[in-house]
C-alpha cells in the first residue's frame, strides 16, 4: 500500500480565535489554530500523559542566529492523553495519517471535544525559541 501522508494536514483547534489570539507563545496561551501538513512531522514523543508532536519548516523563522549562539523556533503541539495510553495515540495517528479512507484534513477539536484518534484529553500548541548553546563559527 502506498503511504499518502503528504495528502494530510493536521488542524489543531484549540479555542475560539479572537482578538487574544496569537500565533507564537512559549507556553502556548492564546495560540488558538493552526494546521501543519503531516509532511513536516519530524517526531512523536511520548512523555507522562501527553505525545509531543514537533514540525519542521513551521515559521518564517525557524533558524535564528545571534550573539549568544543559535536558537531555533521550534513548532510542536501537546496533545494530553489518557495516562499509559501515549503509545497508543502515536500508533493510530500514524495509521489514520496513512489510511487511504481519511479526510484529508484531520481535525483535532478541543473547542468540541472531538478527537480523531482514541484517548485524546486535549490539545496545546506551542512555538518557542529553544537556544542551541552553539557559537557560529
Amino acid at each position: 500500500m502506498a503511504q499518502i501522508i503528504g495528502d494530510k494536514l493536521l488542524m489543531f483547534h484549540v479555542s475560539a480565535v479572537d482578538s487574544s489570539s496569537t500565533t507564537a507563545h512559549d507556553d502556548g496561551t492564546n495560540v488558538d489554530l493552526g494546521a501543519f501538513p503531516a509532511t513536516q512531522i519530524v517526531a512523536m514523543m511520548g512523555s507522562d500523559d501527553k505525545v509531543e508532536i514537533s514540525f519542521a519548516d513551521a515559521s518564517q523563522t525557524d533558524f535564528y542566529s545571534g550573539a549568544d549562539g543559535e536558537s531555533i523556533l521550534r513548532t510542536y503541539v501537546q496533545v494530553a492523553c489518557t495516562t499509559g495510553t501515549e503509545h497508543k495515540v502515536i500508533e493510530d495517528l500514524w495509521t489514520l495519517m496513512n489510511s487511504v479512507s481519511a479526510a484529508p484534513v484531520i481535525k483535532f477539536d478541543a473547542v468540541n471535544s472531538v478527537y480523531p484518534v482514541e484517548n485524546v484529553t486535549g490539545i496545546t500548541i506551542r512555538r518557542a525559541h529553544l537556544s542551541q548553546g552553539i557559537s557560529a563559527d
